[in-house]
């Protein structure tokens, strides 16, 4: 019996700000860890709700993360 070979599975992440839309792909490391840890601190409030709060040090103003002189990433 031959093996089926898959195609390998692509996905693209998108963030929606406001009216203007970003690929996470074109972001900087750093901006990535930032969202990444707005995600996290969301989902961990959410499991434990009634258990504990979870705070973060990093500031998370989306005019800080995604602008820059340029405009959008």
């Amino acid at each position: 019996m031959a093996k089926h070979q898959n195609e390998p599975i692509k996905t693209e992440a998108y963030l929606k700000n406001g009216e203007s839309v970003c690929n996470l792909d074109h972001m900087k490391p750093e901006q990535k860890n930032v969202i990444g840890a707005a995600l996290k601190k969301k989902y961990l409030n959410a499991v434990f709700a009634d258990t504990a709060v979870f705070t973060s040090d990093i500031p998370l103003q989306s005019e800080i993360i995604f602008k820059d002189k340029t405009g959008w990433y």
